[in-house]
């Protein structure tokens, strides 16, 4: 009798594939953050992992909730975070002018008036792009690591060391 635990077999080659992918995935996103950079806060999240879970793998993109927005919108009825709007023109530097006056105005009320007009108008997303890069990702790398599964399983059977351990 040959008793072969999966959870036994070192998956090298896999969890090299994996690392790859990941990096490369990562490397995507932060790239397409850049074109949507307004505080940095996004491109500064996201960080994309491999987790091994027994004899499952988990590959797991952690990012700002302000992805959300970003990627769908933001429906019309509730005032946007005044806070991160603040926050915003600060990075940008924008110095308010009130426009029937020409004076400049605190940016507190400008950060208001942008929060009040994304209430009442809602914003529109600019489409989710984590969604269509993981999709890409998955396509390129769906062999190599189809391939690196079956080195693995191959090296641990035809490994008489790893074989060793078992009865027959």
């Amino acid at each position: 009798i040959l008793n072969i635990h999966m959870e036994n077999i070192e998956y090298t080659n896999l969890e090299n594939v994996l690392n790859k992918y990941v990096n490369e995935l990562e490397g995507l996103l932060k790239n397409n953050a850049l074109k949507y950079k307004a505080s940095g806060e996004l491109y500064e999240t996201i960080e994309v992992k491999v987790e091994k879970l027994g004899v499952q793998w988990k590959v797991q993109i952690d990012l700002t909730d302000y992805y959300y927005y970003l990627a769908n919108g933001r429906k019309a009825g509730k005032p946007a975070p005044s806070g991160k709007i603040l926050k915003w023109i600060k990075n940008k530097k924008i110095l308010p002018r009130d426009k029937k006056t020409g004076k400049f105005m605190k940016v507190q009320t400008l950060a208001y008036i942008i929060s009040r007009s994304i209430g009442k108008k809602g914003t529109k997303g600019k489409g989710d792009f984590v969604a269509k890069w993981t999709k890409e990702m998955n396509k390129k790398y769906k062999l190599d690591i189809q391939k690196a599964i079956q080195k693995d399983i191959n090296k641990f059977v035809f490994d008489i060391d790893s074989l060793s351990n078992y009865t027959f």
